[in-house]
């Protein structure tokens, strides 16, 4: 399922498919198992990290390898300048509403789960229910990720750049890159696994509400912990100043629900790190080729697909797609807009297109949060008691 849904016009949310669509309740079915994301760009991928500061050491270990055989990969991005090596039919997928009760889809939810096996001098991680695996090389007593394997296709050479393992530990990514092989061109590639745990119910409310994983569907970031969102690397003071205006534009809805603090930082990490949710001001290359037609930004969120939480969201800001306005970033009035949209994003809202709501999650050049998008935010974030 891995189309691009962008902020403004093409970034892929991930979602989340369960049984049961009702206007109210919940479910108790299996989250979908991956979401794929492919963004073409016109540039060099891994322009995206400039300015970060990677981790390219592994966390994993021939001495730990049981402790990452109880991962489901629930996310892969590819940023491509020329074409994807991952596609949909190389990811699994649960089909919606075909789960028969929560004991049927708890066992094909096992089916997913990834798990270590040496071959040769590799150790390939793998799951019966993915067309993909990764293969890992021992070095200085670390496993690290050198090639991605399709099942009964190719086999893409990798350069691991960024290794994260989210606080809590119930998930991890890698972030690898492929140069251009076999004319793929040059690829960026990010990989997010959650830890397998008990399957949580997920809650609904009306399906009016359109949030990232689906209709009335409810995963937010957990409310009784605090929030971090830095401004990474913002070019200038001003530029900063609009950002911290578009996530101001949220705290009303917000208030006593869910705490957020925002802090500017030049010292960062890589996008798909799990454990920073960065808005980062990014150059140098294009999402669009067309002049004619603009995508300001785009958030990259994980989520946990058994816990039904956010687990890491990002927004990037993508400088030369503003500049086709003919301002300059800092100069464009509605930038403010462009933060409230995507951060909107980040808190688990997707796009609404209703002929009859106001919202300035849709495309209608809305500059506020309306009567809606506070709605929607209250629905998604109960009071805390």
């Amino acid at each position: 399922m891995m189309s691009s849904k962008t902020s403004s016009l093409v970034f892929l949310c991930m979602t989340i498919m369960i049984a049961g669509c009702g206007n109210k309740g919940t479910s108790n079915a299996v989250l979908k198992s991956t979401s794929l994301r492919t963004i073409f760009v016109k540039g060099d991928p891994t322009n995206l990290l400039e300015g970060s500061t990677s981790n390219s050491t592994s966390f994993v270990t021939p001495a730990n390898l049981e402790d990452y055989s109880n991962y489901s990969l629930t996310g892969i991005t590819q940023f491509t300048e020329r074409e994807e090596v991952i596609e949909q039919q190389d990811v699994g997928n649960i089909e919606s509403g075909n789960e028969a009760t929560e004991e049927d889809a708890t066992k094909k939810a096992g089916n997913m789960i990834f798990s270590f096996a040496k071959k040769g001098n590799d150790y390939i991680y793998s799951s019966p229910a993915e067309n993909l695996e990764l293969a890992f090389e021992l070095a200085n007593g670390k496993l690290d990720l050198t090639s991605l394997q399709i099942k009964n296709g190719g086999i893409y050479n990798l350069q691991s750049i960024h290794y994260s393992v989210k606080k809590t530990g119930n998930a991890f990514s890698i972030l690898a890159k492929l140069d251009d092989q076999d004319g793929a061109g040059k690829i960026l590639l990010a990989f997010s696994f959650v830890k397998k745990t008990e399957q949580r119910s997920i809650p609904k409310t009306a399906s009016t509400y359109k949030y990232i994983y689906g209709a009335g569907v409810i995963v937010p970031w957990e409310q009784k912990e605090i929030l971090e969102v830095d401004i990474c690397g913002a070019p200038s003071t001003k530029i900063e100043n609009l950002y911290r205006a578009g996530i101001n534009m949220w705290n009303q809805a917000l208030a006593n629900r869910l705490k957020i603090v925002t802090k500017s930082i030049n010292t960062y990490p890589p996008f798909s790190d799990l454990n920073t949710h960065c808005i980062y001001t990014v150059n140098n290359y294009l999402t669009l080729s067309d002049n004619r037609v603009m995508n300001p930004g785009t958030t990259y969120t994980v989520g946990d697909t058994f816990q039904g939480k956010l687990v890491d969201s990002d927004i990037m800001i993508w400088v030369k797609e503003n500049e086709k306005s003919g301002e300059a970033l800092g100069d464009r009035s509605s930038l403010q807009k462009t933060i409230g949209h995507e951060f909107g994003h980040l808190l688990g809202l997707d796009h609404q297109f209703s002929d009859t709501l106001t919202s300035i999650m849709s495309y209608d050049g809305i500059d506020w949060v309306t009567n809606y998008d506070q709605d929607a935010i209250v629905q998604l974030y109960p009071l805390i008691k």
